[in-house]
């Protein structure tokens, strides 16, 4: 898992899968109902990893 964060038993917002150790990635924000602690399990943390690696290489190869 990844290095120092605080990973916590819980519900992965991504998969929808319970009792899996979830990480806090953020603020979820909902224009009806507010804003909400997402988390996400590790692989689903990862897979959100490497879609902002992508979207940061290809910002920066548009420049």
């Amino acid at each position: 898992m990844t290095a120092n964060r605080t990973w916590v038993t819980g519900l992965c917002w991504k998969c929808e899968k319970n009792d899996l150790q979830v990480l806090w990635i953020g603020p979820a924000h909902s224009d009806d109902h507010g804003t909400a602690p997402l988390y996400t399990c590790e692989p689903c943390t990862q897979r959100i990893e490497a879609l902002i690696a992508k979207y940061i290489d290809q910002r920066y190869a548009a420049t």
